[in-house]
């Protein structure tokens, strides 16, 4: 139950349905895809508003200010939901089970006085500034505690959390907490630990005991030794490589149910073939989602080619970091048999025509983000067969556009991102051809072309190929 208007991440709130044990196992499949389906039911049965929309994935929702009343009125009726904002005070009765408390809760106190007795409490949520919640001693059988977003939330609300021995759900983020309680290591049925843009970025050595935990989520989070016994993650971001256990690679390698993971590096790492081994076997087993930033001094190395064969379920690939962190060469493992691979962001010193047939071969990506330092003089060309499916595309060359579009090339193009130096590319191609006029799906493009010279009859020549599209995209010059 969340106030008017409010914006509702997908995953967090699968996470919750979990926690509270409203998604039913199903064979063949984890709590999560099952959750997901229920999210996608709710939009198709337009119970629920789809707020932003990732190339055909909704990521997150809102719920509609007539429908919210009603799910109010009847939870209030049915004491499913209690809810306590300016305009709903719950009615006094012996079971409070699932509580939201939303901003200007002026009556927290009054309420807390007429339901004494909030050991049925299971799910608490508090938006906005918090002025009242309920001790933590007395909620036995909280599965959820939602802290989100609270204004106000401070270590001492949070220094009986060992007591809530049933938690399943623990949301931190936002919130000015920087330290989390030692007794974490008794919250043996943790199942999410949401951080992110909290101020807790070191976690206590305690935590590799939360043997349950399926999602740990914050920011450069420093990880103790031991976190590979944690087995049941499936989603760990953003954590510190560069700063967390000794043996972290060997960790890593532990954590094989894992399918979304991001790592952040401060420096130049050196690991000995650790990462590129716990890539490796993560790759073999579940990963879908891989992000890495490198903000080191040289080439990440340990990433250029970590798998021995592609990681057949890999969905989505992000590399990114200074420009001169690009990898030397095109990944050997990017093939055409990564068929599930949707989302590529990356850049390389050097690339050539095989390479971009390789790409053209991954028959599911929407998303491109390239970064290539060097190419061939004549340029790349993209067959009238490539990037079938491909709807945003970012391509960046100093030298020049780099890419020349066919006809019949990336047919649902949506939305087009270039950035080249004009001169160089006036001195390396001459005349600036790009083939924008083949493009006929595109309602976006975005040119980042540096103050000199050559910019007036680049922009002209793109104009000119725009001029020629029936879909009229915008045309954006920075």
């Amino acid at each position: 139950m969340f106030p008017e208007d409010y914006i509702i991440g997908k995953y967090r709130l699968v996470w919750r349905w979990i926690a509270d044990e409203f998604v039913v196992p199903k064979h063949g499949y984890t709590l999560e895809e099952v959750g997901e389906s229920y999210f996608n039911e709710l939009i198709n049965r337009n119970m629920i508003q789809q707020e932003f929309k990732f190339y055909g994935e909704a990521i997150s929702c809102r719920v509609h200010d007539i429908v919210l009343d009603f799910i109010v009125t009847r939870s209030n009726e049915e004491n499913f939901v209690s809810v306590l904002d300016a305009q709903h005070i719950p009615s006094q009765c012996d079971k409070i089970r699932r509580l939201y408390i939303h901003k200007k809760n002026e009556h927290a106190a009054e309420v807390s006085q007429q339901n004494k007795n909030m050991s049925h409490l299971r799910s608490l949520h508090v938006f906005g500034r918090i002025t009242w919640m309920p001790p933590l001693l007395d909620l036995q059988i909280l599965r959820v505690l939602y802290l989100e977003d609270c204004n106000g939330l401070k270590e001492d609300h949070l220094k009986n959390i060992g007591s809530l021995i049933h938690l399943r759900y623990l949301g931190l983020r936002n919130t000015n907490v920087k330290n989390l309680p030692i007794q974490i290591r008794k919250l043996e049925y943790l199942q999410t630990l949401d951080l992110r843009g909290s101020g807790i970025t070191e976690l206590p050595e305690s935590i590799v005991h939360l043997k349950r935990l399926r999602h740990l989520v914050g920011q450069r989070l420093r990880l103790p030794d031991g976190f590979g016994n944690m087995e049941a993650l499936q989603e760990l971001w953003e954590i510190n490589g560069s700063k967390s256990s000794i043996n972290f690679g060997k960790d890593l390698q532990n954590l094989i149910q894992l399918r979304v993971l991001g790592i952040h590096f401060e420096h130049t790492y050196c690991d000995d073939g650790q990462i590129s081994t716990a890539l490796c076997k993560l790759g073999e087993n579940n990963l879908r989602s891989l992000h890495i930033i490198n903000m080191g001094c040289g080439p990440p190395t340990c990433f250029a080619d970590p798998w021995r064969s592609p990681p057949r379920l890999l969905q989505k690939f992000v590399l990114q970091g200074y420009r001169d962190d690009n990898l030397p060469l095109f990944p050997k493992w990017i093939s055409p048999l990564l068929s599930e691979l949707t989302y590529l962001d990356f850049g390389v010193d050097q690339m050539n025509g095989r390479d971009l047939h390789m790409l053209e071969g991954l028959h599911a990506l929407c998303v491109l983000c390239l970064s290539a330092e060097e190419i061939p003089k004549k340029g790349l060309s993209v067959s009238c067969n490539g990037f079938q499916s491909l709807r945003h595309l970012c391509f960046h060359n100093i030298f020049g556009p780099g890419l020349v579009f066919k006809e019949g090339a990336m047919p649902k193009l949506q939305k087009l991102f270039l950035a080249f130096d004009a001169d160089e590319a006036h001195s390396t191609y001459g005349c600036i051809g790009f083939g924008i006029q083949h493009l006929f799906c595109l309602n976006y493009i975005e040119v980042s072309i540096n103050r000199t010279p050559a910019m007036k009859s680049a922009k002209y020549a793109i104009d000119k190929e725009v001029k020629l599209l029936t879909s009229n995209p915008q045309v954006k010059f920075v």
